[in-house]
């Protein structure tokens, strides 16, 4: 289990995905149009142990940060 949180100050679409090493998608979250606080627990105990990547992707450029699942 974890939590995202973000603050976009503009507005501008974001995706919000996690995905493992295979490239399968276990969320995959549309904002259009989003600004404010965005906050997100997700909870990955039924997922198999592994490699997971979380990607932010903004008009900006895209954030990943890997998660290791045991």
């Amino acid at each position: 289990m974890f939590n995202i949180e973000f603050v976009s100050e503009v507005k501008q679409d974001l995706n919000v995905r996690i995905v493992n090493m295979i490239g399968e998608f276990t969320l995959i979250e549309n904002l259009e149009q989003f600004t404010g606080k965005y906050t997100q627990s997700i909870n990955l105990t039924e997922k198999a142990s592994g490699v997971y990547f979380l990607e932010i992707i903004t008009s900006d450029g895209v954030l990943n940060h890997k998660l290791i699942l045991q």
